[in-house]
């Protein structure tokens, strides 16, 4: 489907139900991604799409975005300060704010399960969200933390720095150590995930170059050796599937998805342009993917793989209704 001049979908919620798409010159909106309609509600004004720190969704409804005000400081000169994180409740529009967090760097996510908020600080640790607490860790002390993800079924916590991935568990708010990793790849590791027996992170090299990598985990979740590795031009977004069974990787407007158990790999090339946003979405049923010629791409999970699209969706302006939260999703 085609989603408009300038529209392009930024987050999708754990359960693959609703986008946020942002536009050039106007205020961000909602798409129902299961009857593939724009949604009237709105998006409280203040919301904007802040490509550094970009507002992420959770699976029941509400919206989690930074709050910067502007403060006095020496001489009355004034400077931007982080606020907090606003939590807002989309169908029942009341809000609260997470206080008492450092800002954010980079990687904020919604974890696919329980609806746990993280992120990399600009303090160098990692910041986790649940209802209205939040506590940071610091999951590699003196280094520049790259990447973080969060398995919150199993309540680990993955961490990467220059050729650096250590694993976690997280314990009652701590962090205990049950895997390390230095990698024989030099460079930044931009993005890591956990999940089923597998961890996989992309280590950026020689400039826009990018190598992706796949260990398998031990019983005792000790990273072992490589078992499957891509290369490939500046990586712009890649997933793992909740069971750990496949990985999709954008290379430019090519997406790769590799069944990893078989080392089946399948291309994927209905993009038109660079695509920006790749996602398994609930319980890995469909991925989705969405370029930045606001195309996006739905593909069913079927028992050979994730299904090419053959059919084209032109998308009414008319908007609909917010869905309520334990409505029934509609067949495929």
């Amino acid at each position: 489907m085609r989603l408009g001049l300038s529209a392009r979908l930024r987050d999708v919620d754990p359960l693959g139900r609703l986008g946020l798409v942002s536009h050039w010159r106007r205020p961000p909106r909602l798409f129902d991604l299961r009857r593939l309609r724009w949604i009237n509600a709105g998006t409280h004004g203040v919301i904007r799409s802040n490509r550094a720190h970009p507002a992420r969704l959770t699976g029941d409804g509400r919206v989690i975005y930074g709050v910067w005000k502007w403060d006095d400081v020496v001489e009355g000169s004034q400077a931007r300060i982080f606020d907090g994180m606003r939590v807002v409740d989309l169908r029942r529009e009341t809000s609260h704010v997470v206080t008492g967090v450092d800002a954010p760097a980079r990687n904020t996510a919604v974890t696919a399960s329980e609806d746990i908020f993280y992120y990399v600080t600009d303090s160098e640790r990692v910041t986790i969200a649940t209802g209205e607490t939040s506590y940071a860790v610091d999951p590699l002390p003196r280094r520049v933390i790259q990447a973080a993800h969060i398995d919150a079924t199993r309540r680990l916590l993955a961490a990467t720095s220059w050729s650096e991935v250590a694993l976690h568990r997280i314990v009652d708010e701590t962090l205990e150590r049950v895997s390390y990793l230095k990698t024989e790849q030099q460079g930044d590791i931009e993005w890591v995930a956990v999940a089923g027996p597998w961890v996989a992170y992309a280590v950026r090299r020689f400039g826009t170059a990018t190598v992706i990598e796949v260990r398998r985990l031990g019983g005792d979740l000790v990273i072992g050796d490589v078992v499957h590795r891509h290369a490939g031009s500046k990586l712009h977004a890649a997933s793992l599937s909740r069971d750990g069974r496949y990985l999709a990787a954008a290379f430019d407007d090519r997406l790769l998805v590799h069944e990893l158990a078989t080392d089946t790999v399948t291309f994927f090339t209905e993009h038109t342009d660079k695509i920006n946003l790749v996602r398994f979405a609930g319980d890995d049923h469909v991925l989705i993917s969405a370029d930045t010629d606001n195309r996006v791409v739905l593909r069913p999970r079927t028992e050979t793989g994730y299904a090419r699209p053959l059919i084209a969706i032109d998308v009414p302006d008319a908007g609909i209704e917010l869905p309520p939260q334990d409505a029934p999703v509609a067949p495929r």
